[in-house]
């Protein structure tokens, strides 16, 4: 079709080719296919297929906003053209991605448009096709009884009747689960029966599936010995699909499908009282798309030309352009670079090999005096796992919604103190007060029960969901005490032996004006370091000086950003260097030390899989990130640093290094005390 110059038809077999690779688990190849094809189609619009194709591929790999405009652009395609037949599935898949997002009223209002379509068509397999996905939003809106589950059994039996093999097992499994919250054992272990070849011929995602609803049947038969080895053989299914992923964002946004299954294999492993058990199966639950592979922007010329221009639009964006037309102009081309530069990142092929699991007694002995406490929320309730001494032993610490809600006032407090400069005395006693009384509440609720375990000895914690901002050193346990946060033991161990040999460097961007002279005084103290500061703060010479560096030190403004967090941002002379920008480099700083607010938060997703700046760089293959979860300040900031680099040149590891320049700061507790070390401490 090439050499015929058929460039149509050259794009309709590409499209096939990812349909194809989609239909094989290649989702890389599957997206990278699609895109050539979208090149062309995109001059005169996707084709309705194309759309629905593509948004089938999304919603599989869970970017539900990105398979929701897909789907969304399918069905105004579909209407637009009056491609009846082709708007109804349109519609149906678009219900699809609705229940997924937790979406139901909407699901069953476009599953049930889609399904009186197909009857009018006379498409009897598309129709319980329709049904099924009708019954799933009742379900999911609450209607959860024997006339429900009559209705998943019939939906189940019409799409194995009319060919939809995979539907048909997912609705099978429904079923079964429906079955089991009624108390219909001998129904569920029927339905159970009807899925049987799911666990070994279904995709992978289905085959976990079917492993769990096994699972949760021997449970509910008093079989606790088979439902650990179901519920164990689920969650090696899943992992051998994330490992089909390349692009980090796909693997964590990925790995919440698993967390009910995690759930249950952590349930059974408490129940037996077996906190050991317990402990090695967080590891394989917890932070997984971490801990696969390092991950790595993609190199080619395109994409970096699209990295070059967004940091030169974060500049001029950051100058404010006065004509509210350029900015907005600004802003798409921002998003759309973005679009483009994630996109590509998504086809990165997987290209690991399942990495060997670590035994515990490695962890154990790598830990030393250290204590490790992993935490887990778990039925309402948060649980601490701590290992010291080579023994593994099981906690219940204090209520998840108590500790989130002192955690939202210690954070409020700590932005108003840090963040508000104008602040009135009494609104900032006010405030440290308040501080203060939630940083004992957090520490009575998380380390209270623990006390007796800890003792004096160095911290290694891995905190879950939203504890990952907690600024630590702000609790009295922690205080002090070296202290490194972690997304999981395995990780920590992974840090551990990275190596940590190289030259320092050090950067200063031109502002915050303090971020020169904190530099400067750094020089000092690090004699031999290369500087970079001011204008000479550029993001391509930073990148090279990075590249292999000891230490690393940027002082500089960052961004967070909650709504794309792999494209949080140091700001340099020229730009904003982003996580797709870091990771090119070959082996990132063994220590790195960001002089910045916020750059140690992460977004959170299902399964504690984080997306941020310090996660990422962890993920990158660096040993040790200094970082902070809040706002800080100018002087005490620098202050601070002085001091932590005198320590750590002197030989201190870095988490001893921060505790003890922590403890000996002068600066506003709320700015100081925001900084958490990373990694392996």
């Amino acid at each position: 079709y090439t050499e015929l110059g058929l460039a149509t038809a050259v794009a309709q077999v590409q499209h096939n080719r990812g349909f194809v690779a989609a239909q094989a688990g290649d989702v890389a190849a599957a997206l990278a296919w699609y895109d050539r094809a979208e090149r062309y189609f995109r001059r005169d619009g996707s084709p309705a297929v194309a759309l629905i194709d593509r948004a089938e591929l999304l919603l599989a790999t869970r970017l539900l906003p990105e398979a929701r405009a897909a789907a969304t652009a399918a069905v105004a395609a579909c209407a637009n053209g009056r491609l009846g037949s082709q708007l109804a599935q349109a519609r149906l898949l678009l219900a699809r991605v609705e229940l997924v997002a937790g979406q139901a009223g909407d699901a069953l209002r476009a599953a049930r448009a889609a399904r009186h379509a197909f009857v009018r068509q006379g498409r009897q397999n598309w129709a319980a096709l329709g049904r099924y996905v009708e019954v799933l939003a009742l379900t999911a809106l609450g209607r959860s009884d024997r006339r429900t589950l009559r209705a998943v059994r019939q939906a189940a039996s019409a799409l194995e009747a009319t060919g939809w093999l995979v539907p048909a097992w997912d609705a099978w499994l429904d079923a079964a689960q429906l079955a089991i919250r009624l108390g219909d054992i001998a129904g569920a272990r029927a339905d159970l029966e009807r899925s049987a070849r799911a666990r070994r011929r279904g995709p992978a995602r289905v085959r976990s599936r079917a492993w769990h609803v096994r699972a949760l049947v021997l449970l509910r038969m008093g079989d606790r010995g088979g439902a650990t080895r179901a519920a164990s053989a689920g969650l090696r299914e899943f992992e051998a699909h994330l490992l089909s992923l390349g692009a980090t964002e796909l693997r964590v946004r990925g790995a919440a499908e698993a967390t009910e299954l995690g759930a249950l294999r952590l349930r059974l492993a408490l129940a037996q009282r077996t906190p050991r058990q317990a402990l090695i199966w967080a590891q394989r639950c917890r932070a997984g798309a971490i801990r696969t592979a390092p991950i790595r922007s993609p190199t080619d010329p395109a994409t970096m030309a699209e990295l070059v221009e967004l940091r030169r639009i974060n500049a001029e964006l950051s100058a404010a352009p006065a004509d509210p037309g350029r900015a907005l102009r600004l802003l798409r081309r921002q998003s759309t670079l973005e679009d483009s530069v994630r996109r590509r990142a998504w086809q990165t092929p997987a290209g690991v090999r399942r990495p060997s699991a670590v035994a515990l007694s490695e962890i154990a002995s790598a830990l030393g005096d250290r204590v490790l406490v992993e935490m887990l929320q778990l039925d309402g309730q948060l649980h601490a796992l701590v290992l010291t001494g080579g023994r593994a032993r099981h906690r219940v610490l204090g209520d998840p919604a108590v500790v989130h809600a002192e955690l939202d006032a210690l954070r409020f407090a700590q932005r108003r103190l840090v963040g508000y400069p104008t602040v009135t005395p009494a609104s900032a006693a006010a405030a440290t007060a308040g501080l203060a009384y939630a940083a004992r509440a957090l520490d009575e609720l998380l380390f209270a029960p623990l006390a007796d375990l800890l003792g004096v000895r160095p911290l290694v914690l891995a905190p879950t969901g939203a504890l990952h901002a907690v600024p630590w050193s702000m609790l009295p346990t922690c205080r002090g005490r070296a202290t490194s946060v972690v997304p999981s033991a395995t990780v920590w161990y992974s840090a551990v032996r990275a190596a940590a040999a190289g030259p320092v460097v050090l950067v200063a961007a031109p502002a915050p004006r303090h971020a020169v002279d904190e530099v400067h005084a750094l020089a000092r103290v690090l004699p031999t370091a290369t500087v970079l500061a001011g204008a000479r703060a550029r993001c391509a010479d930073v990148l090279a000086a990075l590249d292999g560096a000891g230490i690393g030190h940027i002082a500089c403004h960052g961004t967070f950003r909650t709504d794309n967090p792999l494209f949080s941002g140091l700001h340099l002379a020229d730009g904003s260097l982003s996580v797709y920008d870091l990771a090119g480099l070959r082996r990132p700083p063994a220590l790195l030390v960001l002089s910045t607010c916020d750059g140690g938060l992460s977004t959170v997703h299902p399964g504690d899989g984080l997306l941020g700046l310090s996660a990422s760089v962890l993920g990158m293959g660096t040993r040790t990130v200094v970082a902070s979860v809040g706002p800080v300040d100018d002087a005490g900031t620098t202050a601070l640093m002085v001091d932590f680099h005198r320590r750590v040149s002197a030989g201190a590891a870095p988490a001893a290094a921060l505790a003890a320049a922590q403890a000996s700061a002068t600066g506003r507790f709320a700015s100081t005390h925001a900084f958490v070390c990373l990694g392996a401490g």
